[in-house]
């Protein structure tokens, strides 16, 4: 019997983008008998471990991957990094950090560019893009760019290097699907066949086509907005089998694939960094500190101007002691570094609201 492993599925963490939950995945996979998984969201690693820890449950071999926008020559378009490792992963880590940290962008878009690839490939897998693509991309704008760039892909990964052919149906894909073959085995760069999954089955192309439009501020009628087809969705293995049925070899790469992404991601607890205080109080002093503080702020603001006089020192005595319980619980727990972490987050997002003019 055929084998076959969709190796670029959107889960619903390609924010605005994909439209699968995590829980249907593994689902999925038994439905056709597919006996691996590689998630593959754009630019983040959000669902990297749930989604692991999902299927490896469900008895489904989970292969973490990403989706990542990269410039090569001034052409930004995407790759596909699959992890073979656990140093892949932990340089797969590095690459989604650094588009998030330190990365250009465009219009509020990160990419990575090319260079940044030269001392992170250990361990990891490249697809090299289908249609929508980074080498699609330079075909269509720089064609003299791609012999240069798919020679120094192969430098980048020895060995590590597919050439990903696709057939959505779209006219642009079968244009370019001939120079992508001869270039492959121009440089002896092995196929896999691919469908860039974004829906659970056709039925969810015209809500998916609707989540396009939301996340692009356009309409439905517009032809000038991203689109996909009714193909983007999670194919049977007998589907993609007929689909590919005169290139075999790329549908047998996806199991060889499988096979070499062996890597399973680990569950520890959570590792928070230190909340360093500028007086050098503790985390637990610190936390008493801000939040006497703030207890002070709203009995003074909101609660003593309800009472008499004469009452606010035991209304004082009853939050006091609550806070007091509170406290003692949070230090119990050892979460007074965390909840003192997230204060500063909260501090500093107020600080960003932006506030209309009034005219008066």
């Amino acid at each position: 019997m055929v084998g076959f492993v969709h190796l670029r599925v959107h889960s619903a963490y390609s924010l605005a983008e994909g439209a699968i939950k995590l829980e249907l995945i593994p689902k999925l996979c038994h439905k056709f008998n597919q006996p691996a998984i590689a998630i593959t969201d754009t630019n983040n690693l959000f669902g990297a471990l749930e989604s692991a820890m999902l299927c490896a449950k469900s008895g489904i071999q989970p292969i973490i991957g990403c989706e990542i926008t990269v410039q090569f020559e001034e052409i930004t378009g995407a790759i596909v990094l699959l992890v073979a490792s656990s140093t892949g992963y932990a340089n797969l880590l590095d690459i989604v950090s650094y588009l998030y940290l330190g990365a250009p962008n465009d219009h509020g878009k990160p990419y990575l560019p090319f260079e940044y690839l030269n001392e992170k490939t250990d361990g990891l897998i490249v697809l090299t893009g289908g249609f929508d693509g980074l080498w699609s991309r330079l075909l269509n704008h720089n064609p003299e760019l791609t012999d240069n760039f798919l020679k120094q892909l192969k430098s980048l990964f020895p060995n590590s290097v597919y050439v990903e052919i696709q057939r959505h149906g779209e006219l642009a894909e079968q244009e370019q699907e001939d120079i992508f073959l001869e270039k492959a085995y121009e440089l002896e760069l092995p196929l896999v066949a691919t469908n860039n999954v974004y829906f659970p089955d056709q039925s969810y192309f015209e809500a998916h086509d609707a989540l396009l439009c939301i996340a692009s501020s356009s309409y439905v009628v517009q032809d000038d907005r991203r689109k996909v087809t009714p193909h983007h969705y999670f194919k049977s293995t007998e589907e993609m089998a007929e689909l590919f049925k005169d290139i075999p070899e790329a549908i047998q790469n996806t199991i060889q694939i499988a096979k070499r992404c062996r890597f399973m991601p680990k569950l520890h607890d959570p590792i928070l960094p230190r909340f360093e205080s500028s007086t050098g109080r503790t985390e637990e002093q610190e936390l008493i500190f801000q939040a006497q503080e703030g207890l002070e702020k709203r009995l003074q603001q909101e609660v003593f101007a309800r009472f008499p006089n004469d009452q606010q020192e035991q209304i004082r005595k009853q939050y006091q002691d609550r806070l007091d319980y509170e406290i003692d619980i949070l230090k119990q727990k050892g979460f007074c570094g965390y909840f003192l972490i997230v204060s500063d987050f909260i501090k500093w997002a107020t600080s960003q609201i932006w506030t209309p003019f009034v005219l008066a």
